[in-house]
């Protein structure tokens, strides 16, 4: 019944699922866990639902949802003064740069 903890278990879920296509599909995970964040006021959690969702865009090489969900993440993480905001601003870069790394090859 912890919320927090199940926002974050969908987070860490998503991680998985981008490298390990079995363990479901991370676009929905991160969905899921960004709808909950929200709804209890979990920042941290939705900061990272939100960079998992720009990394799931980054792979289908939607720019544009990359850069918006990269840039919500961002805003957050820095309100937060998360070290996670300087990961953020390399994929952001990267994206600007139009390289071909996926963010999540760091």
């Amino acid at each position: 019944g912890d919320r927090y903890r199940q926002a974050d278990t969908l987070n860490s879920l998503g991680d998985l699922a981008l490298d390990h296509s079995p363990a479901g599909d991370p676009q929905v995970l991160f969905t899921q866990a960004h709808t909950l964040a929200r709804a209890i006021g979990a920042a941290l959690q939705e900061a990272h639902a939100l960079a998992g969702l720009g990394r799931c865009a980054h792979r289908a090489h939607d720019v544009l949802a990359a850069t918006t969900a990269f840039t919500q993440s961002l805003t957050i993480y820095q309100r937060l003064g998360s070290p996670e905001a300087a990961i953020i601003t390399g994929y952001l870069a990267d994206l600007h740069r139009g390289t071909d790394q996926h963010p999540d090859a760091r």
